[in-house]
């Protein structure tokens, strides 16, 4: 038995989550790939359930995934704690920013990510301050 067969399995979360943990923080396969010296393919494949990362990028990934797991946490315990603040959120996918409190950005920001979201990448409205098929989210 080798010692790599001796070692614990770092868990991954469920494959869904890991997609949803890299958009919510607006970062790309191919960041996450150079990160972790791996290609863009790769990390997709990650995503998808199709590979398991090795022994050594498993470690890191689980370690950049729960890091944005305790911060998606903290974030929603101050979202919960200052609900009046005013806050500012620009959409990864398009120049669409959502101003308004916590409250409201973030059920509007979820509306408009998963209309944004399954729209073609050449149908965002580059050059535009606002997702122009989404008038309620027009803000200058």
């Amino acid at each position: 038995m080798s010692l790599s067969d001796r070692m614990p399995v770092i868990e991954l979360p469920p494959i869904p989550e890991r997609t949803r943990l890299r958009e919510l923080f607006g970062v790309t396969k191919a960041a996450i790939g150079r990160e972790l010296n791996v290609s863009r393919q790769t990390v997709h494949a990650w995503e998808s359930g199709e590979k398991d990362p090795t022994a050594d990028n498993r470690t890191k990934y689980a370690g950049l995934l729960s890091a944005w797991a305790d911060t998606e946490s903290r974030m929603r315990s101050i979202m919960e704690r200052d609900s009046d603040i005013i806050i500012t959120v620009k959409c990864p996918w398009c120049p669409t920013i959502i101003h308004g409190t916590v409250n409201d950005i973030d059920s509007g920001l979820r509306k408009h990510l998963d209309y944004c979201e399954s729209r073609p990448i050449d149908d965002h409205d580059e050059g535009t301050s606002y997702c122009t098929s989404l008038p309620e989210h027009r803000h200058n």
